[in-house]
């Protein structure tokens, strides 16, 4: 496959702009087999990041995803066979809340067949700020939320301060 990156569709990376659009855009461009890189950076996105595409790699580098929004910012992994490694993931947040997309990783699509083949590896999903502030977690819901699936690995992922389950 090809080796893509998020700021060859838009992404900065840069904390203060809205990568959702380009963030959209790389994910909708992979096909099987293909990685999609990050790089150092912290993307901030206001909505979920769903992965459709099977069989491709998301590799963080470096990166920061943080979710501007609590009722919508999981990386929604949708499709068979999808790794997703290397990224800090931060939210905002303001309640507990227990839907799929107000995960930070969330395998889960509607229909009968199970997920298979997921990876989700050396992620950190951790808080952006102090107590006290809509900062203070990681997650709405779940950290990493699991669906209908089989054959998957989630491993040598750290969580911390997540609003429902860690896993």
């Amino acid at each position: 496959g090809r080796s893509l990156s998020v700021r060859a569709f838009g992404a900065k990376g840069d904390g203060r702009s809205d990568d959702t659009a380009a963030l959209r855009r790389a994910l909708a461009a992979l096909k099987p087999g293909d990685a999609l890189h990050f790089g150092p950076g912290l993307y901030t996105h206001r909505a979920r990041l769903p992965i459709i595409t099977p069989r491709v790699h998301l590799l963080g580098d470096g990166a920061t995803l943080h979710a501007s929004n609590a009722a919508d910012q999981a990386l929604l992994i949708q499709a068979d066979g999808v790794v997703v490694r290397g990224f800090t993931l931060t939210a905002a947040t303001d309640r507990r809340r227990d839907a799929p997309w107000e995960s930070r990783i969330a395998v889960w699509r509607e229909g009968s067949q199970p997920l298979q083949g997921i990876h989700v590896l050396d992620n950190r999903i951790i808080e952006a700020g102090p107590a006290g502030t809509s900062l203070a977690n990681s997650s709405s819901s779940a950290a990493i939320f699991i669906h209908h699936a089989r054959g998957f690995v989630v491993a040598d992922n750290l969580v911390r301060r997540s609003l429902a389950d860690a896993i």
